[in-house]
């Protein structure tokens, strides 16, 4: 049996329900993530690769911007 060591999200565990809220109020969060679904503008036949995807947030808003295109979010774990 191995152990996967990660690092979690605002550094413990206890806290990474409160990410998403603290990225929100600590930085301009909307504005980030909509210039960015802005940039992709996702198309039905394309498929989104999203690395270290954290909460989903922006994968949501591909999804949103256009639910026919392809998601898909990889996080890495390194022994």
């Amino acid at each position: 049996m191995s152990s996967t060591k990660y690092t979690p999200a605002l550094g413990y565990d206890f806290l990474t329900a409160y990410y998403d809220l603290a990225i929100k109020i600590t930085m301009p969060e909307k504005k980030f993530r909509k210039l960015l679904i802005k940039e992709i503008n996702p198309k039905a036949d394309e498929r989104v690769l999203e690395f270290g995807f954290g909460t989903g947030q922006n994968l949501l808003l591909v999804h949103k911007a256009n639910p026919i295109t392809k998601l898909e979010g990889l996080i890495l774990t390194l022994k």
